[in-house]
C-alpha cells in the first residue's frame, strides 16, 4: 500500500480552472472549449510531480440533489447554474482522469466532501499520510494527525495552520461554520454572528453544545438572536457536518487502475493537448485553435538552496571598490541587476541601493541608508552619474525581475535603462499565463525549491514596517544580493523551459521584451485628469444625492440611513414599514437588499434607494478617488 494518499477535490479544481482560463478562450481545432480540462489536468500533473510516490484519488460532485437538500430544500439555492461551456467539458474530463489511471469517484446522494471525509477516516485508521487537495474550508474539520490539506495556492495546512487562519482548532470547525453559516451554500447560521464572535464563543465554551448551555450569559442583541436561533443552529450543524460512512468500492485504497495510454492518446488528440501527446511519445498533434503550443507547468528538479549559496556577496562602500565594480560591469557581456528603493510607487521611489551579479559574484552598493549610525556611503548622485553610461549601453545586456519598475525609477533621474535581454517575471508569465503570481518569492519556491528572504524579514511588517533606507546595511546586503542570485538561477531554469516552446520563445523575445519600453512610455506619460472638472461634478452629484435623500425621507415618512441595509430592510419589509414581500433572502434568512433583489421590487422608495446607491458609487469610486491618485509632480494618473 502507498504510504501517501492525495485526495483531490476535483469539482473545486474544475471550477477554479474554468474561471482562471476563461480569458484564454482555449479550444480545440473544432472550437470545443478545453480551458477547464486543461487547467485540471495541468494541476494533477503538478501534484504528480510534487508527490511522486503518492496514490491520487479524484473525487467529484455528482449531478442532482443530495441528502442535505432533503433536510433543507434551499440548500445551495442561491447558486447560478454552471455555464454551458463548462458543463460540456465535464464528461470529457472524467474520461481523461480515468484514462490517466486515477481512481475516479462521483457518488450520488452525497457530495465530494463526504467522500473525502470517508476516505480520510479510512486513511486515518490505516495510518496513511494523507493530503486533501482543496481550497474548501469545510474540509478543515478533517485535519489532524496524518491528515493535512493543500490549498489552491500551495499552502499546506496542519492543525496549527488551521488555528492560525480560522481562530479555532480543526475539531471546532464544524461548530464555527454552523454558528456563522455559509453564504456560498445558503446555510443560515445564527444572524449577525461572524467568525470573530463564533471563535470567541468556542474559545470560552468549546463547542456548540457549550455555547447553547451558556446562551443566557451572552448579552446584547447577538445573545438574543442566538437564543432565538437554536433550531436554525441545529439545522446548520447538520448541513455542515460531513458523512464518514459513504459506501465506496472495496479495496479503494489498495487498487491501482493503471494508465490507459491508447485512450489517453485519443483524448489528447481530440482536445488538442499537443504537449501531453509529446510526453506520451507521439511526434505530431492536431493544432489547438487558440494556441497550438499549450504550455504546461513542467517544473524541473529544484535547484538546491546550497547551490545558491555558492555565490559571493560583496559590499561596496569605498571609491576603490566602486571603481573595481565599474570595470567588471564594463567588461561584461551582461549582468543581473536590481534596485532597492524606498517606495513601490515608481514615480516617487528613490534609490537606496543597487545590486549586481556578474557570474558568481554579487555586489550590493548602498547609497542612501540613513538610519542612526549608518556607515558612510558613496554619494548617490556621483554613483548614478558613473553608472549612467553602463545602464544606457545597449551592448551590455541587463537581466532582472520586473525591470520595467527599475526603468521607471531610473527615468526619474534621467537615466534610460537599455539593453534589457531577460526579465524573469515576463518569462514566467509566458510559460504560465494563467498563474496568479509571478513575484520572485513564489517563483523561487516553485522552480528552485528555495525560500527567499522576504521583505518583512528585514523591514518588519504592519505599521512599524521600515522603508528600505531605514534597514541596517548588514541585513539589507544578504536580502539584496539574494535578489540577483535567485533571479539568475530563475532565468536559467525558465530559459531551459522556454526552449521547449519555440513559438512562446518568439513571443517572449519579439513582443514581451520590446513591449517593456512601450509600456514604460505609456505609463510615464500617464493620463490627464481635469481635477477642477471632477470637483465640480462632485458638487453636482452630492447635491443630487441630497435631493434624493430628502425625497426618500418623504416617501418613508421618516429619516433613515440610505446606506444601511438593516434600516432599509426594516422600512421595506417589516410590518411597521411598507410590509413588502421580499423577493430574495440572504444566507441567514433575512430579506436581501442587494441590487439584484431590489430590482425585483416595485416601489417608489426602491427607485430612490437604487439611484442614491448609483451616485454614491460614482462619487466614491471616481470623483473622490481619482484626484487622490493624481501625481502632484506631473498632474497625471500613472498606472502600473
Amino acid at each position: 500500500m502507498n504510504q501517501q494518499l492525495i485526495l483531490v477535490d476535483g469539482s473545486a479544481f474544475l471550477f477554479r480552472s474554468y474561471f482562471s482560463t476563461l480569458s484564454q478562450n482555449l479550444t480545440n481545432e473544432s472550437g470545443f472549449p478545453t480551458g477547464a480540462m486543461f487547467g485540471v489536468v495541468n494541476a494533477i500533473k503538478h501534484l504528480q510531480r510534487k508527490y511522486q510516490d503518492a496514490k491520487i484519488i479524484m473525487i467529484f460532485d455528482a449531478k442532482g440533489s443530495n441528502f442535505r437538500h432533503e433536510m433543507f430544500p434551499d440548500y445551495k439555492a442561491n447558486r447560478s447554474p454552471a455555464e454551458d461551456d463548462l458543463v460540456v467539458q465535464i464528461e470529457p474530463l472524467y474520461k481523461i482522469v480515468k484514462a490517466m489511471g486515477f481512481h475516479f469517484l462521483c457518488e450520488q446522494g452525497v457530495e465530494a466532501d463526504d467522500v473525502i471525509a470517508t476516505l480520510s477516516k479510512l486513511a486515518r485508521e490505516e495510518g496513511i499520510e494523507t493530503i486533501i487537495a482543496s481550497g474548501d474550508k469545510d474540509l478543515f474539520q478533517l485535519i489532524g494527525g496524518n491528515i493535512k490539506q493543500l490549498d489552491m495556492k500551495g499552502k499546506l495546512y496542519g492543525e496549527e495552520e488551521v488555528k492560525e487562519k480560522m481562530g479555532v482548532n480543526p475539531n471546532q470547525i464544524l461548530d464555527l461554520l454552523a454558528l456563522t453559516g455559509d453564504s456560498a451554500d445558503n446555510i443560515p447560521g445564527v444572524p449577525s454572528v461572524g467568525p470573530k464572535t463564533a471563535s470567541k464563543w468556542l474559545e470560552l465554551y468549546e463547542s456548540i453544545e457549550g455555547v447553547k448551555a451558556n446562551a443566557e450569559k451572552i448579552g446584547g442583541k447577538v445573545g438574543e438572536k442566538l437564543r432565538e436561533s437554536f433550531e436554525i443552529l441545529d439545522l446548520s450543524y447538520k448541513l455542515v457536518q460531513l458523512k464518514f460512512d459513504v459506501k465506496l468500492p472495496l479495496n479503494i485504497l489498495l487498487d491501482e487502475p493503471g494508465e490507459n495510454k491508447e485512450e489517453l492518446l485519443d483524448l489528447f488528440r481530440e482536445y488538442g493537448f499537443s504537449m501531453w501527446l509529446k510526453q506520451l511519445g507521439e511526434k505530431t498533434a492536431p493544432k489547438v485553435a487558440q494556441n497550438d503550443e499549450q504550455v504546461t507547468d513542467e517544473t524541473p528538479s529544484p535547484v538546491s538552496s546550497i547551490a545558491l549559496k555558492e555565490y559571493s556577496q560583496n559590499l561596496i562602500l569605498t571609491d576603490e571598490d566602486f571603481s573595481g565594480l565599474l570595470t567588471k560591469l564594463s567588461n561584461s557581456e551582461s549582468f543581473v541587476f536590481d534596485l532597492e528603493t524606498n517606495s513601490l510607487n515608481y514615480m516617487e521611489a528613490e534609490i537606496v541601493g543597487l545590486v549586481f551579479l556578474i557570474e558568481k559574484d554579487s555586489y550590493y552598493l548602498p547609497v542612501a541608508h540613513d538610519y542612526l549610525d549608518a556607515p558612510v556611503q558613496l554619494a548617490r548622485h556621483k554613483v548614478m552619474a558613473s553608472l549612467k553610461p553602463l545602464l544606457e549601453n545597449k551592448a551590455i545586456g541587463k537581466v532582472g525581475q520586473n525591470l520595467k519598475y527599475d526603468a521607471h525609477v531610473l527615468a526619474n533621474i534621467d537615466i534610460s535603462l537599455n539593453g534589457i535581454i531577460d526579465d524573469t517575471m515576463l518569462k514566467s508569465y509566458c510559460l504560465n499565463s494563467v498563474a496568479s503570481r509571478h513575484n520572485m518569492d513564489d517563483l523561487a519556491l516553485h522552480y528552485l525549491g528555495h525560500k527567499t528572504i522576504h521583505y518583512a524579514d528585514v523591514a518588519g511588517s504592519g505599521k512599524k514596517q521600515l522603508t528600505f533606507n531605514q534597514v541596517d546595511i548588514t541585513e539589507a546586503m544578504p536580502y539584496a544580493c539574494e535578489d540577483v542570485i535567485v533571479t539568475n538561477a530563475l532565468n536559467n531554469v525558465l530559459e531551459s523551459q522556454l526552449q521547449n516552446y519555440p513559438k512562446v520563445m518568439l513571443l517572449y523575445k519579439s513582443i514581451e521584451i520590446p513591449l517593456i519600453k512601450i509600456m514604460l512610455k505609456l505609463e510615464r506619460n500617464g493620463a490627464f485628469v481635469d481635477e477642477t472638472s471632477l470637483f465640480n461634478q462632485q458638487i453636482e452629484v452630492k447635491a443630487e444625492m441630497m435631493k434624493i435623500q430628502t425625497e426618500a425621507y418623504e416617501v418613508a415618512g421618516d429619516e433613515f440611513n440610505l446606506e444601511s441595509p438593516k434600516q432599509i430592510q426594516q422600512i421595506l419589509f417589516s410590518e411597521e414599514g411598507f410590509g413588502l414581500e421580499p423577493k430574495k433572502k440572504t444566507a441567514k434568512g433575512q430579506p436581501s437588499t442587494n441590487e439584484e433583489a431590489l430590482k425585483l421590487l416595485d416601489h417608489p422608495l426602491v427607485d430612490l434607494i437604487m439611484a442614491y446607491r448609483t451616485l454614491t458609487k460614482l462619487n466614491s469610486t471616481y470623483l473622490e478617488a481619482l484626484p487622490k491618485q493624481i501625481n502632484r509632480k506631473t498632474g497625471r494618473l500613472h498606472t502600473s
